[in-house]
């Protein structure tokens, strides 16, 4: 399993918006992001728990840098 798997991945706190989490995971081409309270691992959020709104913004968000 630790040949698979990322060291100390990087985490994101309850309350978080779709967005911020799907830039983390764009920015660190992440499928699955640990969702992490204090110490405590209280879910993973994956690339495909998100609808269509979400990633055409991610695009859209996406596009415009790359045109800068």
């Amino acid at each position: 399993m630790v040949d698979v798997m990322t060291r100390d991945p990087n985490a994101m706190p309850p309350g978080k918006t779709a967005i911020e989490v799907l830039r983390l995971m764009e920015d660190g081409r992440y499928r699955h992001v640990p969702i992490v309270e204090g110490d405590k691992v209280v879910g993973i959020v994956s690339r495909y728990d998100f609808s269509g709104l979400e990633l055409d913004r991610l695009d859209e968000e996406t596009g415009l840098w790359e045109r800068m």
